[in-house]
């Protein structure tokens, strides 16, 4: 598909405005409570007739946790999420309300515990939970506001839309009130990049199931030009949908940097600079800012990429990946400070992402910052526990300030740099049983233990590990393509 032309005039946001109006005298009860006026952050009477107190920033937080799927049918469960992902995005454009990544909040579906520990986890003091239940043409959406320290409720409301723009248009008016009860109100111009979300059902459904795809491409190539396809579709179905063009962006960065032959690399390249540019003609305050600082950081103009970083977050307070994409830029220009805050900015908004915290930890490793360095990595053990690969990063520091290894990650490249090559030839033993290596990983395992065995004195067995491997490496080359 084309990019698109420049955004056609959307005349819903003024049928939303009138149908907000008729549906307030219904809720009157619940719209008021804890409300604040439009123009002073006084404390306002609750429906009982007391004045409610004004929230803290730390109370004007919240997770909105993963809707249940109450459909019949086990494939509306895309159906639920995408009300999620709309639901948490547009909060999340609330400048003074801190709303925890879709993410996180994801990862806390496989936590157990109360309400209160789950908030805990994630630093928030409000939590938002629903269902969504289909059925034929009519959806039926269930939300209860609690504050998470005693689970009282504080806003609870039932939406019956019927499929088609009058449900994807329900994200607003949920904000809406929820950010009413938060005492925090839209700021002019906050949901503009909602409204540019698609009234096309058929569109949105396909964009839901190509997200999912694309978070588990798990790097796989041929699944990530499937989400390609996928989405140029959705976008050939609503060519100004913004959600379907982001996601658009990325995947064709994600191959450009998964391709090795240069003119597909190429090739994904330009696409990925074409779909952003147009993103940033529809967006240019928020999706396509953040959109156009990702191409500009992978072309090295890491400068310009953290102005329109900046222009992003501005736009989208709530948005962790933006603050991780520029902490990235920043450090490659040396601004460590800047790189630092926007990183613990990051974690704060998506606290259970792994490559937040390690992306943060490897800068203080690097910049021998110990004290600090030490501190995190006991959250982060907390966190996401001390073993796995996933840890493995942990090794690596724990080296570079001690020149130890640290156990259980007895990595051979650590043997090497304590010159241990008898430690290292054990540990890369052990990795050559492991099943998932990938024939990259066993190659440089192999050149590492020739090395090894030199170094020992144990020539005719590091020529024979050589022929080895070059035999297997001939093999592989000469391998049908998979």
């Amino acid at each position: 598909p084309r990019p698109p032309s420049p955004p056609r005039r959307n005349h819903w946001g003024a049928v939303a405005a009138l149908v907000a109006i008729a549906l307030a005298a219904v809720f009157v009860p619940w719209r008021n409570l804890n409300r604040s006026s439009p123009d002073s952050a006084a404390a306002t009477p609750s429906p009982t007739g007391k004045t409610a107190p004004t929230l803290t920033a730390e109370e004007k937080s919240l997770v909105v946790l993963p809707f249940e799927n109450l459909s019949p049918d086990p494939e509306n469960a895309f159906f639920t999420e995408g009300i999620h992902l709309e639901v948490t995005s547009t909060l999340a454009r609330i400048p003074d309300l801190k709303v925890i990544s879709r993410e996180s909040a994801l990862a806390l579906k496989e936590i157990s515990g109360s309400l209160a520990e789950k908030a805990a986890r994630v630093g928030v003091a409000n939590v938002l939970t629903g269902s969504v239940r289909r059925s034929g043409k009519e959806v039926r959406v269930n939300l209860t506001l609690r504050r998470a320290r005693d689970e009282q409720v504080l806003w609870t409301r039932n939406y019956q839309r019927q499929l088609g723009e009058e449900v994807l248009a329900v994200q607003e008016e949920i904000a809406d009130e929820v950010g009413r009860v938060l005492q925090s109100r839209e700021k002019r111009g906050s949901f503009g990049g909602a409204r540019l979300l698609t009234k096309n059902f058929t569109a949105y459904e396909k964009f839901v199931k190509a997200r999912d795809l694309h978070q588990t491409a798990s790097g796989s190539y041929e699944r990530i030009t499937e989400v390609v396809a996928r989405l140029e579709e959705v976008l050939r179905l609503d060519p100004d949908y913004t959600s379907a063009m982001r996601l658009l962006v990325a995947a064709h960065s994600n191959s450009s940097r998964r391709q090795s032959e240069v003119e597909r690399k190429h090739h994904h390249e330009r696409e990925a600079r074409r779909w952003a540019e147009a993103l940033l003609r529809l967006d240019p305050q928020g999706a396509g800012a953040s959109a156009m600082g990702i191409i500009l950081g992978l072309e090295g103009d890491n400068g310009r990429a953290v102005q329109y970083f900046a222009t992003a977050i501005q736009a989208q307070p709530n948005e962790a990946s933006n603050y991780n994409d520029a902490a990235i830029c920043f450090d490659r220009l040396s601004r460590y400070d800047e790189a630092l805050h926007h990183y613990r900015r990051a974690r704060e908004l998506d606290p259970l992402s792994l490559i937040v915290r390690r992306n943060e930890l490897n800068l203080l490793a690097r910049l021998r910052r110990r004290d600090e360095w030490i501190q995190l990595d006991r959250d982060y053990v907390q966190t996401f526990g001390s073993s796995g690969a996933a840890n493995s990063s942990r090794s690596n520091h724990w080296f570079m300030f001690t020149g130890e290894v640290l156990k259980p990650y007895e990595l051979s490249v650590q043997y090497v740099r304590a010159r241990d090559f008898a430690g290292a030839l054990e540990r890369i033993a052990v990795l050559g049983q492991e099943p998932d290596r990938t024939e990259e990983q066993r190659w440089s395992a192999q050149m590492r233990k020739v090395d090894c065995l030199r170094r020992l004195g144990r020539e005719p067995e590091a020529a024979e590990t050589l022929r080895e491997a070059g035999t297997w490496l001939s093999q592989a080359k000469d391998a049908p393509a998979r």
